[in-house]
């Protein structure tokens, strides 16, 4: 376990501070990673399943520059979905050849918030609130299958 946390610190060493929430039973993140998609999403699982986390996602969320109702969300979507945040992230480049590409590392941060808040201004009727929850994440998905 110490190793992947390494690894994890060493990948976004935003999550230096948060060593501790990383080293939560395995057994809990399991459970959040169960629930998330019947709880509606990352936070929402949180709120079930570890409720005493909620806070240091929050603080997760103002170290990363995320601010906003849905920047707690993001930040566990990063610490739970790592995989998913990386592939967003590369959609979004693809989707957006001449925008500064976005850094393909998994933290979901303000450049990140940004991409995603452009995407879904031109993408109604998604929520233009940064995060790339559910909805967003399906109609990126959509576009960027239009790409091949």
């Amino acid at each position: 376990m110490e190793v992947i946390i390494g690894l994890l610190i060493a990948a976004v060493p935003q999550l230096a501070p948060f060593a501790a929430l990383l080293r939560i039973a395995p057994g809990v993140i399991s459970a959040i990673r169960v629930a998330a998609p019947a709880a509606g999403g990352w936070i929402q699982a949180v709120r079930t399943e570890a409720p005493d986390l909620l806070p240091v996602f929050e603080q997760l969320a103002g170290r990363l520059g995320l601010s906003g109702q849905r920047a707690a969300d993001a930040a566990a979507q990063m610490m739970f979905d790592r995989d998913g945040t990386l592939w967003m992230q590369g959609a979004i480049n693809r989707l957006y050849p001449n925008d500064p590409p976005l850094e393909v590392d998994g933290v979901y941060g303000q450049f990140t918030k940004a991409a995603v808040e452009k995407f879904q201004i031109e993408h109604p009727p998604l929520e233009v609130d940064g995060w790339c929850g559910p909805a967003t994440f399906d109609v990126l998905k959509r576009e960027f299958a239009k790409l091949r």
